[in-house]
C-alpha cells in the first residue's frame, strides 16, 4: 500500500469513495456536475495547509482522507490538525479497526453536533 498526496487526476476515484458518505441521499441530492466537481477540487488542492491522501493498493485508490493542519499562537506554537472524510473502499474495511485505535490510544467519542449550511 502507499499512501501519497491525491492529484488532479485522482478527483474520479476519489468522488467514486464518497459516495460511501452519502447515506442520506434525499438530503443531498444527486451527484455533483462534473465542472463544479473539478472547480472545488482544485481549490481544496491548492489550500495551504490541506492534505487530501489517498491509499493504493496495485494502482487502484481504495481509501482517502483530508488533513488540515492550522498554524497555532497557543500550546508552545504547536500547529493542531483534523483529519476528516476517512472513507475506505467496502471491500476493504476492516471489522477490527475501532480495536486497533483503541490498542494505540485514542478514545471513542460519540457525541457530536451537525448542521447543514447549504
Amino acid at each position: 500500500m502507499v499512501v501519497r498526496p491525491a492529484g488532479r487526476s485522482d478527483l474520479g476515484a476519489v468522488l467514486g469513495l464518497f459516495e460511501e458518505l452519502r447515506w442520506d441521499r434525499r438530503r443531498e441530492g444527486g451527484t455533483p456536475a462534473p465542472a463544479e466537481a473539478a472547480r472545488i477540487w482544485e481549490s481544496i488542492l491548492g489550500q495551504d495547509g490541506r492534505f487530501i491522501l489517498v491509499a493504493e493498493v496495485a494502482g487502484e485508490i481504495l481509501g482517502t482522507a483530508d488533513l488540515l493542519i492550522v498554524a497555532n499562537l497557543t500550546h508552545e506554537l504547536r500547529p493542531w490538525a483534523i483529519v476528516e472524510h476517512v472513507v475506505v473502499a467496502p471491500h476493504e474495511e476492516r471489522s477490527d479497526a475501532h480495536r486497533f485505535y483503541q490498542a494505540v490510544g485514542f478514545e471513542p467519542t460519540a457525541e457530536g453536533f451537525r448542521r447543514y449550511l447549504v
